[in-house]
């Protein structure tokens, strides 16, 4: 699976063109080669560069292509795959639409109306999340390739989660509050959890120890890289709870 990376390639490789070096470094990351095998093969790019002022696109022709032609052995990088990643966003997300919603019926009639809408657009988020973890390779390939085609495919994605809401507003459930606060908060733990121990420690792209490739001579062995991407990871797992949280304080507000 693709792992976050706080390391720029042009860190590594200056004498690269940072288009190419991106391109490259992303195919790499989506053929699940790992980051100090990234790291070795752009350090091999910038020595040429450096070493004959050739640029990397007539040196080594198209990167993605240049990319597959090395044959990198594909060795999943730390944590526990795709499913968990994805089953850990669904948990959350789920919990981001319960929790605010419980909090801001709290005070009140202590029971939570669910619209038809609502459910639709929860359902269809969802569906989208897992086909996002599914298809995540093809869509960041568009994302860099065309970039237009990626953002239309967004643009329709939100509008089929949001307009079921603001179409269908006759509730179609009453659910205690209290149950689904509880639940909600279950849910939102779980899914941290399955999360951050998926996402792993990072491996972020860093010349391997021993290797005779350059590296970053503020960072020699990549810890920086390395502490930097375990912060990032960490941070990623904190970004719904964190949501939750803000959203149910304005809902508790709201309430009152």
């Amino acid at each position: 699976m693709t792992r976050p990376s706080p390391a720029d390639p042009s860190a590594l490789a200056p004498h690269v063109d940072k288009g190419w070096a991106d391109a490259f470094v992303l195919e790499l990351r989506l053929l699940d080669v790992p980051g100090d095998r990234i790291g070795d093969a752009l350090a091999e790019v910038e020595a040429h560069c450096r070493d004959s002022g050739e640029p990397a696109a007539e040196a080594f022709d198209e990167p993605v292509a240049y990319a597959r032609s090395l044959d990198l052995p594909a060795v999943p990088a730390e944590g526990d795959g795709v499913g968990p990643v994805v089953l850990g966003s669904v948990l959350q997300v789920a919990a981001l639409f319960a929790v605010p919603t419980a909090v801001g019926v709290l005070g009140g009639t202590g029971a939570v109306e669910v619209a038809g809408g609502v459910l639709v657009t929860a359902v269809v988020t969802l569906v989208v999340i897992a086909l996002l973890g599914v298809a995540h390779g093809p869509f960041l390939r568009a994302v860099v390739h065309r970039p237009v085609v990626a953002w239309l495919v967004v643009v329709a994605a939100m509008v089929a989660a949001v307009l079921p809401a603001a179409l269908w507003r006759d509730p179609v459930l009453a659910l205690p509050a209290a149950g689904v606060l509880a639940v909600g908060l279950l849910l939102l733990i779980a899914g941290a959890v399955v999360q951050h121990r998926a996402l792993g420690e990072g491996d972020p792209v860093v010349a391997p120890a021993g290797s005779t490739a350059a590296s970053s001579p503020a960072d020699p062995d990549g810890a920086d890289a390395r502490r930097s991407a375990r912060r990032t990871t960490t941070a990623l797992s904190l970004l719904v709870p964190v949501a939750t949280v803000l959203l149910s304080a304005l809902a508790w507000v709201t309430a009152g």
